[in-house]
């Protein structure tokens, strides 16, 4: 994890669902919080939903996804989905607070 202008992120990077679920304790609030959520994660969907529950980020980036996979839409519904060229954020402020914001990044 690491902060920037006061927003913290988190890289979950290869967790694989065999996690320890003291390492939420570890990582703390998180604003955006980065998953993969490939059809080849390491995570099943019982894992990716205890992860963002406890967790509890403002805005997911989904990582390595495609739109189409049953994966990622049993976990992300289409409509709750932006897709971004990028990600630009002013501040902690430009994150919706009253509901959890969901990106995904375009392919270049």
């Amino acid at each position: 994890c690491f902060s920037m202008e006061h927003i913290k992120f988190c890289h979950l990077g290869f967790l694989d669902e065999n996690f320890d679920s003291k390492i939420f304790e570890l990582i703390g609030d998180v604003d955006i919080l980065m998953i993969d959520l490939c059809e080849s994660s390491n995570l099943n969907e019982s894992s990716v939903r205890t992860i963002l529950e406890s967790i509890d980020p403002k805005a997911v980036l989904a990582m390595g996804v495609e739109p189409k996979s049953s994966f990622f839409s049993k976990i992300i519904k289409e409509e709750e989905l932006e897709r971004l060229d990028f990600l630009e954020l002013s501040s902690k402020t430009s994150l919706a607070s009253d509901k959890r914001s969901y990106f995904m990044l375009n392919k270049s």
